[in-house]
């Protein structure tokens, strides 16, 4: 029997501080049946965040759009001499979530939070979005979706939490 190892790791808390995430728009259009989509998975979707920044205080919203493209294979190239109904996508979503958030300016400049909004608030949100795609999809008959994960970048270069051992 393998002995299981554990260590217990140090963060340092990021100096901004997400009060509240919660769905503020969910835009569900089916444009066909379930059983009449021609595909119900979308190829990608397109993600944008927007933001605000107070003297202490900010809200960012991130949207999520779920985008389609007609699936091509070899034999549909050469239908295409032929008459076929246009690509129709199975159903339109937009969902957008909102964080309000506080920060200390005596621990962190102003520009290093609408930094933060720009480049790393979608990823603390990335994954309430996922979850609240997935239920809408869900519930809806089409096939489950699942938003790809989001790699995250490192954000301090060299800088790793400190492991340190748990007592046996």
């Amino acid at each position: 029997m393998t002995k299981e190892k554990a260590s217990e790791v140090a963060y340092s808390l990021h100096p901004v501080h997400v009060t509240e995430i919660e769905p503020i728009r969910i835009d569900f259009e089916a444009l066909v049946p379930p059983s009449a989509a021609q595909t119900d998975e979308p190829h990608g979707f397109r993600n944008r965040v927007k933001f605000g920044v107070k003297d202490d205080c900010g809200t960012v919203i991130i949207s999520s759009e779920a985008e389609f493209n007609e699936k091509k294979e070899a034999e549909d190239v050469e239908a295409e001499t032929r008459e076929s109904p246009p690509f129709k996508p199975p159903y339109r979503l937009h969902v957008e979530i909102g964080m309000q958030f506080t920060y200390d300016p005596a621990e962190i400049a102003r520009d290093e939070v609408e930094l933060w909004c720009k480049d790393g608030a979608f990823f603390i949100a990335s994954p309430f979005l996922r979850q609240l795609v997935y239920d809408i999809i869900a519930r809806t008959g089409f096939s489950n979706v699942l938003m790809p994960f989001v790699e995250v970048p490192i954000l301090q270069k060299g800088v790793a939490p400190e492991a340190k051992p748990t007592p046996e």
